[in-house]
């Protein structure tokens, strides 16, 4: 097994695998890109970082479904039937396509959020067990 790292040492590549020990090796700013940094092409995966009193626009996404779990931090999720759900620290989001919605931080310190999306990607019976 080949153990290389990029050149700041952060994010670390093997055969096979690819880690990132905090969300901070990913980057600065609100949106750090998990994807193409980790080389991950199943699925789309972000962390987005907001600071209190901010929000997204209203927005819907037409093909994929969007997974919102909440690292650190509060936040409200208004959907287009009108309704706004709080969601703290551990909480799940999942957002169908074509449905609109906004984010909106109400804690008094950032919120984490891991945002992933994808579509038509259930892959029944596919963990195995190699012996050790």
């Amino acid at each position: 097994m080949t153990d290389t790292t990029t050149q700041d040492e952060l994010v670390q590549f093997g055969d096979g695998w690819a880690l990132a020990p905090s969300i901070d090796a990913l980057g600065h700013g609100m949106f750090r890109r998990v994807r193409p940094l980790l080389g991950i092409t199943a699925f789309g995966m972000n962390v987005k970082v907001m600071q209190p009193d901010s929000s997204s626009k209203n927005h819907l996404h037409t093909e994929q479904q969007e997974v919102i779990f909440v690292h650190e931090g509060e936040i409200h999720v208004s959907f287009g039937d009108g309704s706004t759900h709080e969601v703290g620290v551990g909480g799940i989001v999942v957002i169908h396509p074509h449905e609109p919605h906004v984010v909106r931080v109400t804690s008094k310190e950032p919120a984490v959020l891991v945002m992933m999306g994808g579509k038509d990607g259930v892959v029944e019976g596919d963990s195995h067990f190699p012996e050790v």
